[in-house]
């Protein structure tokens, strides 16, 4: 047996992009902080690395922080930290950060629904 059901929700097509900018601030903002952090646990030789940071918004739910410095990867891997000047910089700005996106996604949408 097969049944379907159909609704209707006035009002739906208004608050969904609310909902979906909202997200997508809230994102942006979660990535800022990311973006911050990992700028002040990068180490420091030229500064090239620090000023590699940046954030993009690739669509509403999908934010990529990035270092785009040749050698970023590399000096995010574990390894001989001392001798060979490695030390890890977007990792803990992320776990430091995510316990704060599912109250910026909040804020933001609610801030955007009022």
């Amino acid at each position: 047996m097969v049944m379907s059901v159909k609704v209707d929700v006035k009002g739906f097509d208004t608050v969904m992009p609310k909902v979906r900018r909202g997200i997508k601030a809230g994102l942006l903002k979660t990535a800022r902080r990311i973006e911050r952090d990992s700028r002040i646990n990068a180490p420091r030789d030229t500064g090239f690395l620090k000023a590699s940071h940046r954030v993009r918004a690739v669509n509403d739910f999908l934010v990529i922080v990035e270092a785009f410095a040749s050698y970023a990867e590399y000096m995010e891997k574990p390894g001989r930290v001392r001798r060979e000047g490695r030390r890890p910089f977007m990792k803990p700005a992320m776990v430091k950060n995510t316990p704060f996106l599912s109250k910026d996604i909040a804020a933001e949408v609610k801030r955007r629904l009022a």
